[in-house]
């Protein structure tokens, strides 16, 4: 018998969480046992691994954070939402990203609306997945575009051709597995349950596109 997608991607989330976990276990383990076995004289190493460590329980405290969102976004019923104008939506998530890459705003109708569980919530999780498809280092070709059109609300990553063609090309299926942690899991799952999907080109790397419902009040 066949799993079926939640159970697919709850048996994903629980091996990439133990994976992910390792990394700062390790590290906070061997920072306290330098600092048990008194292996640190100076002030300063103490204080670096008192940090680290620090660090590294934080890290462990964001991924089960994660885990236990995801695993309530498949047992919870999706949101209502309330209606929230389309252009507070595409400047929270310019604001969001500008830091790291440009983006423009445009065609976003003055009286375009989308229906959301949560402003920022939604515009986080866009924001968070539009920066770690395109990595520490985005290229610099890289830009976003946030618009509107065929009543959805669009926000889509990549150099200008991988823009045409995420409009214009199939919708591929985007992974959200591969090489990004539990978080953007997590982040596409607030984007489905918001009415909205998420997609990519086939064989081209740091490219994502989003949208979500728009509707158009008269």
């Amino acid at each position: 018998m066949s799993e079926s997608p939640v159970t697919a991607d709850l048996f994903r989330a629980f091996n990439l969480l133990i994976h992910d976990l390792r990394a700062p276990l390790s590290v906070a383990h061997g920072y306290l046992r330098l600092l048990r076995d008194d292996r640190l004289t100076s002030p300063e190493d103490r204080d670096r691994a008192f940090g680290q460590t620090a660090d590294a329980l934080g890290r462990i405290s964001r991924l089960c954070a994660d885990a236990s969102t995801l695993i309530q976004s498949y047992d919870a019923a999706p949101p209502a939402g309330t209606r929230v104008p389309a252009r507070l939506l595409a400047d929270q998530v310019s604001r969001a990203i500008q830091e790291r890459l440009p983006a423009s705003i445009q065609a976003i109708p003055d009286n375009g609306m989308l229906r959301l569980a949560s402003l920022d919530i939604v515009a986080g999780a866009m924001a968070a997945i539009v920066t770690a498809v395109a990595g520490v280092r985005p290229r610099p070709d890289r830009s976003v575009t946030i618009d509107a059109c065929d009543e959805e609300l669009r926000v889509l990553l990549g150099a200008a051709d991988d823009h045409r063609l995420l409009v214009e090309g199939p919708r591929q299926a985007f992974d959200p597995w591969r090489g990004h942690g539990l978080a953007i899991p997590c982040a596409c799952r607030t984007v489905e349950r918001n009415g909205g999907t998420v997609w990519a080109i086939d064989g081209r790397q740091g490219v994502v596109g989003m949208a979500l419902p728009l509707e158009v009040s008269t």
